[in-house]
């Protein structure tokens, strides 16, 4: 509408004008952890699961899931540390791939990270600890 010089409004021509967005292909990881508990160098090995939250944008397929070595490997050995002291473990993903069915909802409704120490290895007491870091490429 514009207003005449009368002071009454009249039509005018509708302006058309476009509207628009790209929804971009992304990912996040949330934080997580893996909490083995107490270690018992006598017993058989501990293995302990966590879940690993990864989302994409709907449609997104992360074409690789992977966990670095952590902070304190040594070779191919992920190791948490205490002190000067190293205790041994794996780590794995259940899923290294997969294609986001919801922005909203974790890829695979979660993903199992897996972790195990072995049995009798000599550690001293103490409280060990590592970082891990999960790279998606989408």
């Amino acid at each position: 509408y514009q207003k005449t010089s009368g002071g009454a409004w009249t039509n005018i021509t509708p302006i058309t004008m476009s509207v628009n967005i790209v929804v971009a292909a992304k990912c996040k990881v949330d934080a997580f952890s893996l909490a083995f508990g107490n270690y018992n160098p006598f017993v058989g090995a501990l293995v302990r699961t966590s879940t690993v939250n990864v989302y994409c944008t709907k449609g997104t397929t992360a074409t690789s899931i992977t966990l670095d070595n952590g902070a304190n490997w040594s070779g191919s050995t992920r190791r948490m540390i205490s002190g000067a002291n190293y205790l041994n473990y794996t780590a794995s993903l259940s899923a290294t791939s997969a294609t986001a069915t919801a922005t909203q909802t974790p890829i695979l409704n979660g993903i199992t990270l897996t972790g195990t120490i072995t049995a009798g290895q000599d550690p001293p007491v103490g409280s060990y600890i590592d970082t891990l870091q999960v790279t998606v490429n989408y």
